[in-house]
């Protein structure tokens, strides 16, 4: 859990109040993790997106997260008006780059 990020924002914003950027996973966002960290300084976010097929991105590379749970994380980001990074892999073994996710 993320049961540590309220007190560690409060701590930060006090005593540091540097931005920052973190990476995050899909499935740890949502409204109150994203102002908790738009509150504490944070000016960027970086998820893994990887692979836009949801049985290859459980499958290749071990992380079962649903496009609609990446989605739904990339709005949250974006409406809280902090910049986001996604990472993204292309051309590996079992994928090919097609436009029916898109």
């Amino acid at each position: 859990g993320i049961e540590w990020l309220e007190p560690f924002v409060e701590v930060y914003r006090e005593r540091v109040a540097i931005p920052f950027s973190c990476n995050v996973f899909a499935t740890t966002i949502n409204e109150r993790t994203v102002r908790m960290l738009k509150d504490g300084g944070c000016r960027a976010i970086a998820m893994g997106i990887e692979i836009a097929d949801d049985a290859l991105r459980t499958e290749f590379m071990n992380k079962p997260v649903t496009t609609a749970q990446i989605v739904e994380a990339a709005r949250l980001v974006k409406g809280a008006g902090i910049r986001l990074v996604t990472f993204n892999i292309l051309g590996n073994y079992k994928y090919t780059v097609t436009f029916n996710h898109c």
